[in-house]
């Protein structure tokens, strides 16, 4: 179980590039750009979640006949962004109660 791949490739990257730029606005110490890129990870996450879930209701509507453990794994694939995009903000959040004066 890949929980990069499980949440999509490119928006766990996105998230993750939020990550990076995060801390290097920290290390600049650019206070703004670090919250900045903590609500941009969540909104990533939470963006993600909604294509997915619309996709599998669509999914849902046509066939629905399909077994319950295939959408639990749906619904646990479209969470792992959301996941991914808080803990970011709260690496954020903890950057940010270190910062220097």
């Amino acid at each position: 179980m890949n929980w990069f791949s499980d949440g999509g490739i490119i928006i766990m990257t996105l998230i993750t590039l939020c990550l990076l730029m995060s801390v290097s606005a920290f290390a600049w110490r650019n206070y703004d750009r670090v919250q900045l890129f903590g609500r941009l990870s969540v909104a990533l996450g939470l963006i993600s979640f909604i294509i997915k879930a619309l996709t599998a209701i669509k999914s849902l509507s046509i066939a629905p006949d399909i077994s319950v453990q295939l959408v639990l794994a749906g619904l646990r694939s479209s969470l792992t962004p959301v996941l991914y995009g808080l803990i970011v903000y709260i690496i954020d959040l903890l950057l940010l109660l270190f910062k220097k004066k």
